[in-house]
């Protein structure tokens, strides 16, 4: 028998006795693990900024940009722009979908 007829005959059938529910179990738990550390670094993270950083500052400052912000044109046109985009995108979407 050489190679080929060989490598075209089909492998026989072996038993998974639960081995990829088991492997499923555990990315799922490890998947879960890697979230949970995310979070716990990102509210520790949150919980020194708020130690350290002058918040009222940042807040008024933040509070003024937002204000002029409102009378820029600039920002009035690009967020226009964005509306109209994904106003064209949902009739669109919908068109596509109504057609199938």
């Amino acid at each position: 028998m050489n190679l080929d007829e060989m490598l075209s005959q089909p492998l026989p059938e072996v038993p998974d006795n639960g081995f990829s529910d088991r492997v499923v179990l555990r990315v799922k738990a490890h998947e879960r693990r890697k979230w949970i550390e995310i979070a716990m670094i990102s509210v520790l993270a949150a919980a020194v900024a708020c130690l350290l950083l002058p918040i009222r500052a940042i807040v008024g400052d933040f509070a003024a940009s937002i204000i002029l912000l409102g009378y820029s044109p600039t920002f009035g046109i690009g967020a226009a722009v964005l509306a109209a985009t994904f106003l064209v995108d949902r009739l669109w979407s919908e068109r596509q979908l109504l057609q199938f």
